[in-house]
């Protein structure tokens, strides 16, 4: 293909034709449109999402592109204009709330514009976990704790979400971060008898028992974690959150060799590239 060999004029110029060609057509518009975002082009990107928009009034694609194009080129008020006709044009789009909340807060609004875009996304789709998830984190900020709380009881954990250990882990890390150590020892105990064997679990537990002045609960949570990790990463050598979590607990133990050298076998199972000894 003429773009991906670096030829982009010429690219842009066939997809250019064939949208040309066939008069209602979109598809190929909206192909020549996110090549030009790519390319940092965002005028020549507007002007394609307009006449996309030409073409087919009220099209939720055109709208958001263009919101993009507006947004990365530091035009922040047509970019939330952009975003809110998409959200007009179809009030179950995700990604356009998601983008305004976002614009909000890179625009350096307060957060009630921003947690106001958030909510207004799950009264339109309830069931959002990415705008579920931006929300509490949103609440937490502004120290609207018991909203937070509200929604991380409202969070979905599905078995391979790959955020499934922070939305489970959620209600422990606010009482971490208002430093309620008791508490939040409390909540990781309760997840570890509910979730056995869970090794991110059990490294939070480590790190609130700490907290609380439990050093030797702590070194025992450590070495727990340690062997939950290795025993879950026999099975899924892949798992970014437990090889996370077996680093943090044998950098714990002042023994982060131990993970390297753990690591390196089943990088060798797998055929990878190992890490660096000792790291």
């Amino acid at each position: 293909m003429l773009l991906s060999a670096g030829r982009k004029p010429e690219g842009y110029a066939q997809f250019y034709e064939l949208a040309t060609r066939l008069l209602q057509d979109t598809l190929h518009l909206k192909e020549l449109a996110s090549f030009y975002l790519d390319d940092k082009n965002y005028a020549q990107a507007r002007a394609t999402y307009g006449q996309i928009l030409e073409r087919a009034p009220g099209d939720t694609d055109a709208f958001v592109g263009m919101g993009q194009a507006y947004a990365e080129d530091g035009r922040f008020p047509q970019a939330r204009d952009a975003y809110r006709a998409a959200i007009v044009s179809a009030p179950r789009r995700e990604l356009a709330y998601l983008l305004l909340a976002q614009l909000y807060i890179n625009d350096g609004e307060t957060d009630a514009e921003a947690i106001a875009t958030l909510e207004e996304l799950l009264k339109a789709l309830p069931g959002s976990q990415t705008g579920r998830d931006q929300l509490i984190e949103r609440y937490i900020r502004a120290k609207r704790d018991d909203d937070a709380k509200r929604e991380i009881g409202k969070l979905v954990l599905q078995k391979g979400d790959p955020n499934r250990n922070r939305y489970r882990l959620a209600l422990g890390n606010l009482l971490m971060v208002r430093e309620k150590w008791t508490e939040a020892v409390t909540e990781f105990e309760r997840i570890d008898d509910e979730e056995p064997g869970n090794p991110v679990a059990i490294l939070a537990l480590a790190g609130a028992y700490i907290k609380a002045g439990r050093a030797t609960d702590a070194a025992i949570a450590y070495e727990k974690a340690a062997v939950a990790a290795e025993s879950a990463l026999r099975q899924n050598s892949r798992d970014q959150d437990v090889r996370n979590a077996l680093i943090q607990a044998r950098t714990a133990q002042k023994n982060p060799g131990a993970a390297t050298d753990f690591l390196n076998v089943m990088e060798a199972v797998s055929g990878s590239v190992p890490l660096p000894k000792g790291k």
